[in-house]
């Protein structure tokens, strides 16, 4: 199997991988072909990255690799020629292995994770509610990013839909960023009193010449 990925799209997913968890797969990146389309994965296990890309070879039955985070470092560190405005990779799966062509003409080479991907569509919600949740503001500037590299633009006016006790989304085009919610016990309900009084005007003070 082979398909051509913008490098950009793989960046926006990367923000929502795991890092050094001991369920080795969470820190790689699934590639998914389910017979309709394919799409790339990333989740840490509270917010999860998925854009729909296009295939550029047909395949007969649904199949699932995991990249390495060692490689997908590689792919978003990679340098363009200043003439390359939409620098894209190739990945090519072939017994075991992944080979990605780079934008600057490498290539690298990766074993694939062992392992069984987690049924990430289960977590994608039908509906968004509305409801306010209060989520972690890391994971909501790194969904803001992950749109923006994935619209391949610095800025953007995509707001967070919140979504109650369920993951919150923040969606452009094909690629979705979602976030689970924060505990509410761990959220600070109550002010400093002193941060609730009326600052005290300064006196005035009159020099004599």
């Amino acid at each position: 199997m082979q398909i051509t990925i913008k490098q950009s799209t793989i960046k926006a997913v990367a923000r929502a991988m795991a890092k050094n968890d001991i369920r080795s797969y969470l820190n790689g990146m699934l590639v998914h072909t389910n017979g309709h389309d394919t799409r790339l994965v990333a989740t840490d296990g509270h917010r999860m990255n998925v854009p729909i890309v296009e295939r550029t070879m047909l395949v007969e039955v649904p199949q699932q690799y995991i990249i390495p985070a060692s490689l997908v470092s590689t792919i978003c560190k990679c340098k363009a020629p200043r003439d390359n405005k939409k620098p894209e990779v190739t990945l090519t799966f072939h017994d075991g292995k992944v080979a990605a062509a780079l934008p600057d003409g490498t290539e690298s080479v990766a074993n694939l994770v062992g392992g069984k991907y987690p049924d990430y569509d289960r977590i994608v919600p039908h509906t968004l509610s509305g409801e306010a949740a209060q989520y972690n503001p890391e994971y909501v500037l790194d969904a803001y990013k992950a749109c923006a590299d994935y619209l391949d633009v610095k800025n953007h006016q995509i707001a967070l839909s919140p979504n109650g006790s369920g993951p919150a989304a923040m969606a452009c085009g094909g690629f979705v960023a979602l976030i689970m919610p924060r505990r509410t016990d761990d959220i600070v309900t109550k002010l400093d009193a002193r941060l609730l009084s009326p600052i005290a005007s300064p006196e005035l003070v009159t020099v004599e010449a």
